[in-house]
């Protein structure tokens, strides 16, 4: 503006602001950042059904870049134990927002995750945004069982997902009952039934985790994410100096204003008077 002063917005990126005057002209960088965070996970598509897991998505609140070990997978122990690391290709579709866990270990049958409890776990020192380099402020886990034949999801294999694979029992598999295939070979035969009937009353749960701190996700950013709006002021050039000065930039950032509050003054209420007792006089 007519001062000096350049008030940038909240969208993330860097800018660079150029100031002249006369000839003379010199220009700033400030780069407007935001802390990243999980802003959702979702284990396949969202979709209830936990009978095939065959991949994870993990969002961010913007584009980041992770270190090696960022992102860990372990099945938890049914009986204390130690958990199992598990294996998994890890790309972003789009170019760092989104990051989708896979699953291509020959052992995985139909590219899904073995029966049993997960822990997914983000760690904060392995996740830098693109713009700014700030890292996350806190690990985040978040937690899913795999038991195939559950096909709604509720943690157990019974009569109502037995009504579910029944009727496609002999059928190709489709985009919405794809995971009743345990083998992945595009139909539902004896060998899913089979499975499914080794399952059929089985239930699985989530055991406790007291040494790990849950996180939910956050929660998707507003259309105008909040974060500070850096100033930048110019210094002031005199126009009358025989040469041309180079203009030099100073960059500032707005503080926030903290609310200050005075504790009331305490009041301490007058002490009752003492009474005194009456004089006794005796007679005789």
């Amino acid at each position: 503006d007519d001062t000096g002063l350049a008030t940038l917005g909240s969208t993330l990126g860097t800018y660079t602001v150029t100031a002249a005057l006369g000839s003379a002209s010199n220009t700033a960088q400030v780069t407007v950042a935001a802390t990243p965070t999980v802003s959702s996970f979702q284990v396949n598509d969202g979709n209830a059904q936990r009978s095939m897991v065959d991949s994870l998505t993990v969002t961010f609140n913007e584009s980041v870049t992770l270190a090696d070990n960022a992102i860990t997978l372990n099945m938890l122990s049914q009986t204390g134990g130690s958990p199992t690391p598990m294996t998994f290709s890890l790309n972003t579709p789009d170019g760092g927002t989104t990051w989708v866990l896979t699953f291509t270990d020959p052992s995985y049958i139909g590219s899904s995750l073995p029966d049993g409890a997960y822990d997914l776990n983000v760690s904060a020192g392995g996740v830098t945004a693109t713009q700014g380099g700030l890292s996350m402020a806190a690990d985040q886990d978040f937690q899913f069982i795999r038991l195939y034949g559950d096909f709604n999801g509720d943690g157990v294999v019974n009569s109502i997902d037995f009504g579910t694979i029944a009727p496609a029992f002999g059928h190709s598999t489709n985009s919405s009952d794809w995971y009743l295939d345990y083998d992945d070979n595009g139909v539902i035969n004896s060998i899913d039934f089979g499975y499914f009937a080794t399952n059929f009353g089985r239930s699985m749960s989530i055991p406790s985790m007291p040494s790990v701190t849950l996180l939910t996700a956050a929660a998707p950013p507003p259309a105008t994410p909040p974060a500070l709006t850096p100033t930048v002021t110019l210094a002031a050039v005199d126009p009358a100096l025989p040469s041309t000065p180079a203009l030099t930039p100073i960059v500032t950032s707005t503080s926030k204003k903290v609310k200050t509050t005075t504790a009331p003054e305490v009041v301490t209420p007058p002490a009752k008077p003492v009474s005194k007792q009456k004089p006794r006089y005796w007679h005789r």
